[in-house]
């Protein structure tokens, strides 16, 4: 029989290599910036991209404000376009956004993005990209998309409405024009502030702590609503200090910690502070103040946020600082700058911005690949009637 002590010492062996595991995925979490290069993806006549995520160590997909649906392939450079869905009752959306969201469900057997109307939710199985079926209920664009379990979806819309959907069995293939369409099973119901009809700007899931939380904002103020995802209903809301472009939300699931972009600040929210007198929001000055926080994303203890000014930074949360260059003589913000990209010399770049210097791309989205080794970073020029895009891998 294995004795006490041996049980005790493997058991202490065991936390020891966790926690010597998390200290060097700290580490290295913290030093990849430094070492990133950038390898641009040539997209002409392509504007904005908005959302993207890996589906692999090697290929994303992305979405764009022209409605293109795209995955491109970080050793050969290759594009693919993927058909985007629609059928006979699929109505013309006013003004299309574009592509805003995409999931890619727990298992990785289904993507989940907006359809031919930004306002219908579109699922493919992956990774054929077989077209499965369309959502219909959203008045206005759907501005996020998230799994809750491998077979349920919510959905997050301009229209301030967010929609649970349940995926069928079947296993039949349609045509990208002939995909049946479907209804949600529930619709989320707003009971701490009923009369808000703010837009839902973006959702994330903790599956490990069974949240939902929906960053939903008007054009001065903006509140964060967290859900139990087992009874599908409110449990608390979080009202951000600071109101204006609150757009873009991360959570950082080991700590339970979210956060999100607005004009001139990140915001940091801890849900459980509440319960032990604590505050619950810490607000970081973004360095690109005025210019909007874009995209958030945590990679172990370093947030990382994108910018309209064209910057991405890197704040060290065990730390409470920036990133700072590694230089004696230069103790500045670190920070990676996206170059230039395309843009489309029109009729409005030549009225209005031909003599505007230094023209930056705004980092709409960035993700880290599945080894946290990698950046795909990708976005546009900031002014709205601007067309062109920047995309490119770091590594």
């Amino acid at each position: 029989m294995l004795s006490m002590d041996y049980l005790t010492n493997r058991e202490h062996i065991r936390e020891d290599r966790m926690i010597n595991s998390i200290q060097m995925n700290y580490k290295m979490s913290r030093l990849l910036p430094d070492v990133l290069t950038e390898s641009p993806v040539t997209l002409e006549n392509t504007d904005k991209i908005f959302a993207s995520e890996w589906l692999s160590e090697g290929h994303v997909i992305f979405g764009t404000k022209c409605s293109k649906l795209l995955v491109t392939s970080l050793d050969s450079g290759k594009l693919f376009s993927i058909p985007l869905l629609r059928n006979q009752s699929t109505k013309n959306a006013a003004n299309s956004c574009g592509i805003h969201s995409i999931s890619v469900s727990p298992r990785e057997e289904f993507v989940a993005t907006s359809g031919w109307s930004p306002n219908e939710t579109a699922i493919y199985r992956f990774p054929t990209f077989d077209p499965l079926l369309i959502g219909q209920h959203h008045k206005d664009w759907i501005f996020s998309a998230k799994w809750l379990s491998d077979s349920v979806l919510v959905t997050g819309s301009r229209d301030s409405t967010m929609a649970v959907w349940s995926l069928p069995s079947s296993s039949d293939n349609y045509l990208a024009e002939e995909v049946p369409s479907t209804v949600p099973v529930h619709v989320l119901e707003n009971i701490i502030n009923p009369t808000m009809h703010d837009k839902v700007r973006d959702m994330v899931v903790s599956r490990q702590h069974s949240i939902l939380g929906s960053l939903q904002a008007s054009q001065c103020q903006a509140s964060v609503y967290f859900w139990d995802t087992n009874v599908l209903q409110q449990t608390s809301v979080s009202k951000m200090q600071h109101g204006s472009e609150n757009v873009c939300l991360a959570l950082d699931e080991g700590r339970n910690l979210f956060a999100v972009g607005s004009r001139s600040y990140v915001t940091l929210i801890d849900p459980r502070a509440k319960h032990s007198g604590r505050s619950e929001c810490q607000a970081l000055y973004s360095p690109d103040a005025g210019n909007g926080v874009r995209s958030v994303e945590f990679n172990e203890g370093i947030l990382s946020f994108g910018t309209g000014e064209g910057n991405l930074y890197f704040f060290d949360l065990r730390a409470g600082q920036y990133l700072s260059k590694y230089d004696a003589s230069d103790t500045s913000v670190f920070s990676l700058k996206v170059s230039n990209g395309y843009l489309r010399h029109d009729g409005i770049y030549r009225e209005f911005f031909q003599h505007v210097y230094d023209l930056r791309h705004a980092v709409y989205t960035h993700k880290y690949n599945p080894s946290k080794t990698k950046l795909f970073v990708a976005g546009g020029p900031l002014p709205l009637g601007l067309y062109g895009n920047y995309a490119a891998f770091w590594q």
